[in-house]
Protein backbone atom coordinates (compact mmCIF):
# COMPACT_ATOMS: atom_id res chain seq x y z
CA UNK A 1 0.00 0.00 0.00
CA UNK A 2 1.02 3.57 -0.58
CA UNK A 3 1.42 6.52 1.78
CA UNK A 4 -1.64 8.09 3.43
CA UNK A 5 -2.94 11.09 1.49
CA UNK A 6 -3.44 14.61 2.83
CA UNK A 7 -6.74 15.36 4.69
CA UNK A 8 -9.48 16.96 2.66
CA UNK A 9 -11.35 20.25 3.24
CA UNK A 10 -13.81 20.43 6.07
CA UNK A 11 -17.36 19.60 5.06
CA UNK A 12 -20.47 21.79 5.54
CA UNK A 13 -22.12 22.00 9.03
CA UNK A 14 -24.86 19.45 9.61
CA UNK A 15 -28.50 20.19 10.43
CA UNK A 16 -29.41 21.31 13.95
CA UNK A 17 -30.57 18.47 16.17
CA UNK A 18 -33.94 18.15 17.88
CA UNK A 19 -34.37 19.94 21.26
CA UNK A 20 -33.50 17.83 24.28
CA UNK A 21 -35.75 16.84 27.17
CA UNK A 22 -36.56 19.66 29.64
CA UNK A 23 -34.26 19.76 32.66
CA UNK A 24 -35.26 19.57 36.33
CA UNK A 25 -36.75 22.73 37.87
CA UNK A 26 -34.25 24.76 39.93
CA UNK A 27 -34.65 25.97 43.53
CA UNK A 28 -36.82 29.02 44.30
CA UNK A 29 -34.77 32.19 44.51
CA UNK A 30 -34.77 34.65 47.45
CA UNK A 31 -37.72 37.00 48.02
CA UNK A 32 -37.21 40.40 46.44
CA UNK A 33 -37.33 43.72 48.31
CA UNK A 34 -40.77 45.19 49.13
CA UNK A 35 -42.25 47.49 46.54
CA UNK A 36 -43.20 51.14 46.94
CA UNK A 37 -46.30 51.94 48.99
CA UNK A 38 -49.36 52.44 46.87
CA UNK A 39 -51.45 55.59 46.79
CA UNK A 40 -54.42 56.08 49.12
CA UNK A 41 -57.63 54.70 47.75
CA UNK A 42 -60.83 56.64 47.28
CA UNK A 43 -63.11 56.96 50.33
CA UNK A 44 -65.70 54.23 50.80
CA UNK A 45 -69.46 54.56 50.69
CA UNK A 46 -71.27 56.06 53.66
CA UNK A 47 -72.49 53.39 56.06
CA UNK A 48 -76.08 52.92 57.23
CA UNK A 49 -77.27 55.02 60.18
CA UNK A 50 -76.66 53.52 63.62
CA UNK A 51 -79.29 52.33 66.07
CA UNK A 52 -80.75 55.00 68.35
CA UNK A 53 -79.07 55.48 71.73
CA UNK A 54 -80.57 54.77 75.13
CA UNK A 55 -82.60 57.60 76.61
CA UNK A 56 -80.62 59.86 78.93
CA UNK A 57 -81.37 60.63 82.56
CA UNK A 58 -83.33 63.79 83.33
CA UNK A 59 -81.15 66.80 84.06
CA UNK A 60 -82.40 67.14 87.62
CA UNK A 61 -81.75 63.46 88.53
CA UNK A 62 -78.03 64.03 89.25
CA UNK A 63 -77.07 67.47 90.44
CA UNK A 64 -73.89 69.22 89.42
CA UNK A 65 -72.89 69.46 93.10
CA UNK A 66 -73.13 65.68 93.52
CA UNK A 67 -70.92 65.11 90.48
CA UNK A 68 -68.42 67.68 91.77
CA UNK A 69 -68.40 66.04 95.21
CA UNK A 70 -67.87 62.56 93.71
CA UNK A 71 -64.98 63.74 91.53
CA UNK A 72 -63.33 65.47 94.49
CA UNK A 73 -63.66 62.29 96.58
CA UNK A 74 -62.10 60.17 93.84
CA UNK A 75 -59.23 62.62 93.26
CA UNK A 76 -58.57 62.74 97.03
CA UNK A 77 -58.65 58.92 97.28
CA UNK A 78 -56.23 58.44 94.37
CA UNK A 79 -53.95 61.17 95.73
CA UNK A 80 -53.83 59.52 99.17
CA UNK A 81 -53.10 56.09 97.64
CA UNK A 82 -50.27 57.43 95.50
CA UNK A 83 -48.89 59.48 98.39
CA UNK A 84 -48.87 56.41 100.64
CA UNK A 85 -46.94 54.42 98.02
CA UNK A 86 -44.53 57.30 97.47
CA UNK A 87 -43.89 57.77 101.20
CA UNK A 88 -43.38 54.04 101.68
CA UNK A 89 -40.67 54.09 99.01
CA UNK A 90 -38.83 56.96 100.64
CA UNK A 91 -36.36 56.17 103.42
CA UNK A 92 -37.69 58.65 105.98
CA UNK A 93 -36.05 59.12 109.40
CA UNK A 94 -37.91 57.50 112.30
CA UNK A 95 -38.78 60.89 113.84
CA UNK A 96 -40.63 62.00 110.69
CA UNK A 97 -42.43 58.69 110.43
CA UNK A 98 -43.45 58.90 114.08
CA UNK A 99 -44.80 62.43 113.58
CA UNK A 100 -47.03 61.21 110.74
CA UNK A 101 -48.28 58.08 112.49
CA UNK A 102 -51.15 58.27 115.00
CA UNK A 103 -49.78 56.01 117.74
CA UNK A 104 -50.48 56.01 121.48
CA UNK A 105 -50.18 59.39 123.20
CA UNK A 106 -46.96 60.00 125.09
CA UNK A 107 -46.58 60.73 128.83
CA UNK A 108 -47.71 64.14 130.13
CA UNK A 109 -45.24 67.00 129.79
CA UNK A 110 -43.50 68.90 132.61
CA UNK A 111 -45.21 71.80 134.35
CA UNK A 112 -44.53 75.17 132.77
CA UNK A 113 -43.13 78.32 134.39
CA UNK A 114 -45.45 80.48 136.54
CA UNK A 115 -47.35 83.16 134.66
CA UNK A 116 -47.03 86.96 135.15
CA UNK A 117 -48.78 88.54 138.13
CA UNK A 118 -52.44 89.46 137.62
CA UNK A 119 -54.03 92.93 137.64
CA UNK A 120 -54.83 94.44 141.04
CA UNK A 121 -58.29 93.58 142.34
CA UNK A 122 -61.18 96.12 142.80
CA UNK A 123 -61.17 98.53 145.74
CA UNK A 124 -62.86 97.15 148.82
CA UNK A 125 -66.04 98.80 150.29
CA UNK A 126 -66.16 99.97 153.89
CA UNK A 127 -69.14 99.22 156.02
Amino acid sequence: QGDQGIPGDRGPQGEQGKPGLPGMKGAVGPVGPPGDKGSVGSPGHQGPPGIPGVPGTPADAVSFEEIKKYINQEVQRIFEERMAVFLSQLKLPAAMLAAQAHGRPGPPGKDGLPGPPGDPGPQGKSL
